[in-house]
């Protein structure tokens, strides 16, 4: 389901009609799904379901794990961020916020991000040690420091979001209290991709504070006590599902939230398959107003076998 998804996406952003700076960001996004799926999500779900686990006696890969996992997985809310502040950025009344909103900003901002996350976790490659058979930040002041960075590093985004995100929303609400409305985007159709875009951005936003939250939560509980029960680690293992299912989903909440993109979709698939889809579209197009007739003509024929009141036909 994730691959399907995210293939999807990418293919989607990465056509010309979308071709915007936002768009970059949920491209980037897609991208970045899958090394947190096909690593991070099946190297936990071999550990935990079938002890398969070499972090436990093979200390390069447990430091090299936890770096990628960590540098993966922290970087999703921060392609959420750079969208947000982009929305808010295009729907300012201000010129000079609205030049943030452009893709050479994006072609800077995409890969600076990914050396900032990959940088900034390069200390697990050094203090990651194996300790009573489990992988995990050496004991001491580096394990303080290791569960306040971390949360740091990924509540940052969620706190900018959140900020930016009731900014945009108050820009909108601005543009439609004003007589004038300032022309931001060009044309009608401009206008129309980019509230589709934050359509988009706000579902998804939703959808992963609902799926990747629990977890983060209850990981800055762990950083707090040093033995958690074995409850909460279950109640942990099953955030944990939500969290990886974050990364599988926002091909579907794309879809059933703007029209825009299941246009483009549609779009896709004609150029995949070709005239077959367009041949299926118009025989479904043609039995339902086929059914629409039949339905129409229903009462007249129910009428003529239904005696009067005077008992005739």
């Amino acid at each position: 389901m994730g691959t399907i998804g995210n293939v999807f996406s990418i293919l989607i952003f990465t056509r010309k009609s979308l071709w915007r700076s936002c768009s970059m960001y949920f491209l980037a996004s897609a991208i970045n799904n899958f090394p947190v799926l096909y690593f991070g999500a099946i190297t936990r779900m071999l550990a935990d379901g079938y002890a398969l686990d070499p972090t436990r006696y093979s200390l390069p890969y447990c430091r090299f794990r936890n770096y990628f996992s960590y540098a993966t997985y922290n970087l999703s809310p921060y392609w959420s961020m750079w969208a947000t502040i982009d929305r808010f950025c295009s729907s300012s009344a201000n010129p000079r916020y609205r030049q943030f909103s452009q893709l050479k900003v994006a072609y800077v901002l995409i890969p600076s991000t990914i050396l900032v996350s990959g940088g900034g976790f390069l200390h697990t490659l050094v203090f990651f040690q194996i300790q009573n058979g489990s992988c995990k930040a050496q004991s001491g002041l580096y394990a303080q420091f290791f569960g306040i960075f971390t949360l740091c590093f990924y509540f940052l985004p969620v706190l900018l979001i959140f900020i930016f995100g009731l900014l945009t929303i108050f820009n909108v609400i601005q543009q439609h209290q004003r007589i004038q409305p300032i022309q931001m985007y060009g044309t009608r159709s401009a206008k129309q991709i980019e509230g589709q875009l934050l359509k988009m951005l706000l579902v998804h936003l939703a959808v992963y504070c609902l799926l990747a939250m629990p977890y983060n939560v209850l990981l800055a509980i762990v950083a707090a006590y040093t033995t958690p029960s074995t409850l909460f680690l279950f109640i942990q293992n099953l955030s944990r599902i939500l969290l990886n299912a974050s990364y599988s989903v926002d091909f579907y909440i794309y879809t059933l939230s703007a029209r825009l993109y299941r246009k483009e979709l549609l779009k896709l698939l004609q150029h995949v398959f070709g005239p077959n889809l367009i041949r299926i579209q118009e025989r479904t197009v043609a039995s339902t107003s086929k059914a629409n007739r039949t339905y129409s003509r229903s009462p007249a024929r129910i009428k003529e076998l239904v005696p009067d009141n005077n008992g005739t036909k």
